[in-house]
């Protein structure tokens, strides 16, 4: 026989017995995973000598013993994923020759044997991953010196002694996170002299002695986020000056010593969020190569002058859910190339021109959730390349008519759940690009102030007081493919108010006092989805809603009968149902 792969996986194979294989001398492939195998005979597998592939994930094996396995030469992959396994008998992998990855992923190891995998000198990629490893012995990994990953989280470590880790010094991913780890000993990582990504994430250390890492020369990213470190001293990294990525999210931090970063040459990618840092100081953020900044959810409260100056290559700078209150004149001065600014959730009553001045490269600008009262004149013009601009629940009640002028690239702009009751009709025109204005939550009675926004593709101008709608508010949007009057106050459509619409696609008129008499008329021809819910209507006359429909919700109305027009449309919405189509009418008692 000259198969190559073979596969007997998902059936109810309980023992590998000596013999069945030998016949498949050609094999290269054995699967046998999803079975019920709890024992392996010794040899089973001897006579597959061309064999470089073992799977046998998703099984009831509990030990590894010598004779499984020890006679595949050219075995290059063996895989034991998600079964019992609580042990590996010395000597149990032996004669692996040629093993380069060992996959012990989802089973029940206690402890990594001094010795247990000594054998396996060709290895590269060990995953011990989702066991319950408490220790790892001294010398566990010695002669894997071509070991190049070592997967270990989400384990129980507790405790990594000294000479853990020796043996391997090709090693350039370690992963520890999701441990219990409390303490690690100076220089345990020393002998991963090429070691380029070191994650400790969601243990419970509460400091790393100072120098541990400074052997680490080639370290390039380094996680230490979920820990309980309460401060970052300049020693703590020392050495790591190839680090281009570090992160310290979800500790207890309230310091970092000043100058701790100023060394990291290569860094781009600092995270502090979620701690308790209550300043921010031009020595923190030193690093000449910061290109992400993040520390959302801390404590500060305050921007001081020039505290960004050594960020002149900063794209984004997230500083979301603190309690920022003021902002210094100065303080975003050399932040030019600056894309993405979030200040979401702070305590923000201005974001003057001043301020903004230096962001002449922005491109997103999240000032949401903030206690800004008012939009002035010439607020924003500086932002020349401003694409978005968040305003959603400040305390908004006043936007002066020149306040957008300069915005002429922005795309998308949301001043949802404000307390604005008009909107000057001259203060959107500066806005020639924009393709989604959203103004929900707000209070306003008019739509009249809409202007000439020609590339308008989505307007939701939901839960307003708007009482009717007028083809000349919107005889300018003719891009316009999505409308949403969501809870108003509209009592007719009258007089097809959204005739010049030939591109809208939805319309949602949801919970308003809509009767929808004879003279009402959409005017839409070529709409798609029409929301009614909500709404007043008892007698369905469907004269003017559009032919083509695919979707009509009626629910919640107290509709008792309809027109003989409304024959046709319901058949036309049946007769393309398989494409998608819908009749939504819950709470509909119809009289036929």
């Amino acid at each position: 026989m000259f198969f190559i792969k073979r596969s007997l996986e998902a059936n109810r194979l309980q023992v590998i017995e000596s013999g069945p294989f030998d016949f498949l001398k050609s094999l290269k492939q054995l699967t046998l995973r999803s079975n019920a195998l709890t024992s392996i005979q010794p040899k089973a597998f001897c006579m597959l000598q061309k064999l470089q592939h073992l799977i046998l994930d998703n099984n009831r094996l509990k030990t590894m013993s010598e004779g499984d396995f020890g006679c595949l030469l050219n075995l290059e992959s063996l895989r034991l994923k998600h079964n019992a396994i609580s042990t590996i008998e010395t000597n149990s992998l032996c004669g692996l020759e040629s093993l380069v990855r060992l996959n012990l992923k989802g089973n029940r190891l206690k402890v990594v044997k001094n010795e247990s995998l000594a054998c396996l000198s060709s290895l590269e990629d060990i995953y011990l991953e989702y066991n319950v490893i408490e220790d790892i012995e001294p010398n566990s990994f010695r002669n894997l010196t071509k070991l190049r990953m070592l997967k270990l989280e989400q384990n129980s470590i507790t405790n990594i002694e000294p000479y853990s880790f020796c043996g391997m010094p090709k090693v350039w991913e370690l992963s520890i996170h999701n441990n219990d780890i409390e303490f690690i000993e100076s220089e345990t990582f020393c002998p991963m002299r090429y070691l380029e990504k070191l994650n400790l994430n969601n243990n419970k250390l509460p400091k790393l002695s100072n120098g541990s890492l400074a052997c680490l020369s080639q370290l390039t990213e380094f996680s230490l986020s979920g820990n309980d470190l309460k401060h970052i001293q300049r020693d703590l990294v020392r050495g790591l000056t190839k680090l281009q990525e570090f992160q310290a999210s979800l500790n207890k931090l309230v310091s970092i010593e000043d100058g701790t970063f100023c060394d990291f040459r290569h860094l781009k990618t600092l995270r502090l969020d979620r701690n308790k840092l209550s300043h921010v100081h031009p020595q923190t953020l030193c690093a000449p190569s910061l290109q992400r900044v993040v520390m959302d959810n801390n404590n500060i409260s305050k921007l001081p002058t020039k505290v960004f100056k050594s960020m002149k290559v900063t794209l984004t700078l997230r500083l979301a859910f603190n309690n920022i209150s003021s902002i210094n004149d100065t303080a975003f001065e050399d932040l030019y190339n600056l894309t993405t600014l979030d200040l979401t959730d702070n305590k923000l009553k201005r974001f003057s021109s001043t301020i903004s001045s230096p962001l002449v490269n922005l491109q997103d600008l999240n000032l949401n959730e903030n206690e800004i009262q008012r939009l002035n004149a010439g607020q924003f013009k500086h932002l020349q390349n401003l694409k978005a601009l968040r305003l959603r629940t400040n305390a908004i009640s006043y936007i002066h008519e020149n306040a957008f002028i300069g915005l002429n690239k922005l795309q998308f702009l949301n001043i949802s759940s404000n307390m604005l009751s008009n909107i000057d009709m001259k203060a959107l025109e500066p806005l020639s690009e924009l393709q989604s204005l959203i103004l929900q939550d707000n209070k306003l009675q008019k739509l009249d102030f809409i202007g000439k926004l020609s590339q308008l593709l989505i307007l939701s101008v939901a839960s307003n007081h708007i009482h009717r709608v007028n083809s000349d508010h919107f005889k300018n949007l003719r891009s316009l493919e999505e409308l949403y009057l969501i809870n108003n106050r509209i009592k007719s459509l009258q007089n097809k108010p959204f005739s010049r619409y030939r591109n809208l696609r939805i319309l949602d008129l949801s919970g308003n006092e809509i009767k929808l008499s004879v003279q009402d008329d959409l005017g839409l021809t070529f709409l798609e989805k029409l929301d009614l819910a909500k709404n007043k209507i008892s007698n369905l006359t469907c004269s003017g809603l559009p032919p083509v429909l695919r979707s009509l919700i009626l629910a919640h109305n107290n509709i008792k009968k309809f027109d003989r027009n409304c024959d046709g449309l319901f058949f036309q919405i049946n007769k393309i149902k398989s494409f998608a189509s819908i009749i939504i009418a819950v709470r509909v008692y119809l009289e036929i």
